[in-house]
């Protein structure tokens, strides 16, 4: 399992999962420092 793999089982969002996976698939790893980001902003909410 990869560490993207991870992050996305951690986002129960499904949108947020799908931009995930679009933005991995166009930018490849450069994504992983918006993911942190986003999984910090939903922590931030609950």
């Amino acid at each position: 399992m990869s560490d993207n793999d991870v992050v996305l089982t951690q986002l129960s969002d499904t949108t947020a999962t799908t931009i995930v996976t679009m933005a991995d698939s166009k930018y490849g790893r450069w994504n992983h420092r918006n993911v942190d980001l986003t999984l910090d902003s939903k922590q931030n909410e609950k």
